[in-house]
């Protein structure tokens, strides 16, 4: 059994919001139902939409719960004197998804929760705490209380939890979140892990045994299984830039550049984005589904076959008809090669004096083409308009032998919209399979699917509006496949009906330093929920190293970024990640020569007065040098002081200790 220490750093590591919850005055109600609010939520108030600073109370409670609650958080429900258990978040703060009413008849926004320990009555704990009345909903270490307190308190009057949480892979105890889609945009400056991040959260959501069965500490064999993920087709990466169309993330009209011979043919191609959904969509409704809808229908090849044989037992006396009324008279079939060949009855129809001499050749990819084109024969007006753009060629002999073949199929009570024309089923034909389906069988596929995730890196650097079209409404958790709202759409370029399965989920990043969260699309901010990734100098106590010949890495970072803050704002902060490889003096010398300025010079569009009030005048000097005097002019202004600044360049033999004096320079010593 892990020592203290030991688990604290497990359960750390497994849950990255840890919060206590100190409202027990409706236990019974919580602990009955799955559910934990605060009791003095208002039902009436959206809080997403409000300026929680200008609360009058509560504020200090309702802004953690409304803006940082997370499903899949770890939250401990312990007031001043009692423990009552613990549980991870399966839902988020919503006006209306989940409610609860409380003793007082009261109706509360609640969220739903999944209990681990959940005692029937509470026990005292007597924790130290620091404050009479400590805020209702908190991160789990102020007021005294830590989870190293509640570990040992555990340990001690519940052993066996205490043994259940220290044995277990605690990542059994999270939420398998096949019930409802995510949207997650990880948004921060840079350096702050956000792409990084994606690997670790994208495993999480698919979230099979071999994810629970995972050493999260070790990144390798997370990298690994992300890989894994990738060559299955279970997760999927793509980077938006300013050329990234529609085309090229739904679908679009692009060369076929398999195919051999004279001209260039195109052809309408899936983008990322659409062939995920059809992989999910798949997956969604199960191979066995799948395969037995197969069965029940023929497929091209096999109504064409039918077609030939019955053709071959009437060479020379079946007759086809144009669309002006001309016969066509059938001359052979030639079985191996697919082939029809036939002849006009009359060189001309009008006068009938002479026998049709040419021979035409009908092949099966021309009827195909037809076929696939959902050509009606008894719609076609104009064989120049309906029939050339598909066969190119002799429309009026393809018509003719294609109307034969139509009613082939309807002759034999074969229906023309049952025939599928291609064994990889198009995402229209498996949505004819999921409506068939009742509403507790699309719940039971949703809970036992197979989940995908899309991660889109940059996503803010894509003309979102233009790359997700009208897409962008199918993105909403309730507009998926098998929820209350759910919609579907015809693509504007196959012409074919389309929708967002439920087990697909996006991953996005964002730099906030190349453009900031309030510029975003605001469409596509109301379908995300957005985790903001900050700057965090504990990773490099953690994953680095603290010192570098008595540098201290984390203050020159937090004094760093104090500055930029005071100058700009949050967003164009420097990240912890800049400096996780720094290992000697040299390499730190290089993180701020090669990434720290230059990131600065753009921040600042190279404003070096301000770059050096960053970092102060041991990396931004007056440069004094070839100054150039001003052109013989009278002027008024102070221009003769107007000082030049540079970069210090630290290149030379004692470039070292130049840059430590620099250095402590920067952190006031």
């Amino acid at each position: 059994m892990l020592e203290i220490n030991a688990l604290e750093n497990k359960v750390r590591k497994e849950f990255k919001r840890i919060w206590r919850c100190a409202d027990s005055k409706s236990w019974e109600q919580f602990r009955d139902n799955g559910l934990l609010t605060i009791n003095w939520l208002d039902p009436e108030k959206d809080y997403r939409r409000m300026d929680l600073n200008n609360l009058s109370s509560g504020g200090d409670s309702i802004k953690p719960w409304v803006n940082k609650l997370k499903k899949g958080d770890l939250i401990f429900i312990i007031n001043k004197n009692y423990y009552y258990g613990f549980g991870i978040a399966e839902s988020e703060y919503s006006t209306n998804e989940h409610t609860l009413v409380l003793s007082n008849n009261k109706k509360r926004p609640a969220i739903k929760f999944k209990f681990i320990h959940c005692l029937k009555e509470p026990i005292e704990h007597n924790f130290d705490i620091s404050h009479q009345r400590p805020t209702t909903f908190t991160p789990i270490d102020q007021f005294k209380f830590s989870l190293s307190k509640i570990l040992s308190f555990l340990n001690e009057k519940f052993p066996d939890v205490y043994s259940k949480l220290s044995e277990s892979d605690i990542s059994n105890m999270t939420i398998k979140q096949n019930a409802k889609p995510s949207n997650t945009i990880l948004f921060g400056p840079p350096g702050t892990g956000k792409t990084y991040s994606t690997t670790e959260k994208a495993l999480r959501l698919i979230n099979d045994d071999q994810e629970s069965k995972l050493d999260w500490n070790n990144r390798k064999v997370i990298k690994d299984q992300f890989i894994k993920r990738q060559k299955e087709g279970r997760i999927g990466f793509t980077t938006f830039h300013q050329s990234l169309s529609y085309e090229d993330f739904i679908e679009g009209i692009k060369p076929d550049v398999s195919k051999k011979g004279d001209g260039i043919e195109y052809e309408v191609q899936d983008g990322i984005f659409k062939q995920m959904a059809k992989d999910a969509l798949k997956n969604l409704i199960g191979e066995n589904e799948i395969r037995e809808r197969e069965n029940e229908i023929l497929s091209f090849d096999q109504l064409y076959e039918k077609y030939l044989a019955y053709l071959s037992g009437k060479i020379d006396e079946y007759e086809f008809e144009t669309i002006g009324g001309s016969k066509i008279k059938l001359v052979n079939v030639n079985l191996d090669n697919k082939t029809i060949y036939v002849k006009f009855e009359w060189s001309n129809s009008s006068t009938k004096e002479e026998k049709g001499k040419h021979e035409f050749t009908v092949s099966k990819s021309k009827i195909k083409d037809m076929f696939d084109a959902d050509i009606d024969p008894n719609e076609v007006k104009s064989i120049n308009q309906d029939i050339l753009p598909s066969v190119k060629y002799n429309g009026s002999v393809f018509f003719a032998v294609y109307k034969s073949f139509f009613e082939f199929l309807i002759d034999n009570k074969i229906s023309f919209k049952e025939v599928e024309a291609d064994q990889d089923r198009e995402i229209k034909d498996l949505l004819e399979i999921w409506y068939q389906f009742e509403g507790s069988k699309k719940k039971e596929k949703i809970t036992n699917c197979d989940q995908f995730v899309l991660v889109i890196d940059e996503i803010n650097r894509g003309n979102v509006s233009s790359i997700f079209g009208e897409l962008i409404t199918l993105l909403e958790p309730d507009k998926r496949l098998g929820m209350a709202e759910e919609l579907e759409v015809i693509l504007p370029y196959s012409k074919k009906s389309f929708a967002v399965p439920p087990n697909l989920h996006i991953i996005g990043t964002m730099n906030t330093a190349d453009r900031s969260v309030e510029a975003l699309d605001t469409a596509l901010r109301r379908r995300f929920s957005f985790e903001e990734m900050d700057p965090n100098p504990d990773l490099i106590k953690k994953y680095g190293k603290e010192k570098v010949e008595y540098v201290n890495l984390v203050e020159v970072l937090e004094t760093i970024n104090g500055r930029i803050e005071r100058l700009l704002d949050r967003d164009h902060l420097i990240g912890h990640s800049y400096f996780l490889g720094v290992e000697k003096l040299e390499d730190l010398m290089d993180v701020f020569q090669n990434k720290i300025i230059p990131l600065l010079q753009e921040y600042f569009y190279r404003d070096y007065v301000k770059i050096g009030m960053v970092l102060g005048e041991g990396f931004v000097e007056p440069n004094s040098k070839n100054i150039v005097p001003y052109a013989k002019f009278e002027y008024e202004g102070d221009y003769d002081d107007r000082k030049i600044y540079q970069i210090v360049k630290f290149d030379s033999k004692d470039s070292q200790i130049k840059f430590k004096g620099a250095i402590e320079l920067l952190l006031g010593e």
